[in-house]
């Protein structure tokens, strides 16, 4: 595991994603067929009912039509994949839906499985889906860890 301290943050990756140096939750939206409606990201989603579909002691799932989009940031920029709309990126915006998502009342933390990248421009290191556990740090979530 590598360990990268940023802006007060510590950010866990496994060996193979430790060019990743951080991340933030983009956008948090309900997509009904092709309508897309953006929800409120702060800590109150965990009680709206049209994103939520259960809620225990333990932790909040969530309806398979909402979606999570995070950007991650590179330590540098990297070369994308043939056919991409660029020749590198130090970027990258990644998505998973509800049905991959579950907020861990206990530890506090939204863990996203099965995050895709969602950009026209890929990296042969993002090709396989990554998982996300991301905390509440004031007044966004930011990126804890990042494993295959």
């Amino acid at each position: 595991q590598f360990l990268y301290f940023i802006g007060g943050m510590v950010v866990q990756t496994s060996d193979d994603l430790k060019f990743i140096k951080g991340g933030r939750l983009s956008i948090i939206c309900l997509r009904q067929g092709k309508e897309v409606e953006k929800v409120e990201k702060d800590p109150s989603f965990l009680s709206n009912e049209s994103v939520v579909k259960a809620s225990s002691m333990d932790a909040v799932t969530f309806q398979a039509n909402v979606v999570f989009k995070v950007s991650l940031d590179f330590r540098k920029s990297l070369p994308c994949l043939p056919d991409s709309v660029r020749e590198a990126t130090d970027w990258t915006l990644v998505s998973t839906t509800g049905a991959y998502a579950v907020f861990n009342r206990t530890e506090e933390r939204l863990i996203l499985q099965m995050c895709t990248v969602s950009t026209r421009s890929n990296v042969r290191q993002m090709e396989q889906p990554v998982n996300l556990v991301l905390t509440w740090d004031d007044d966004d979530w930011v990126v804890e860890r990042c494993t295959h």
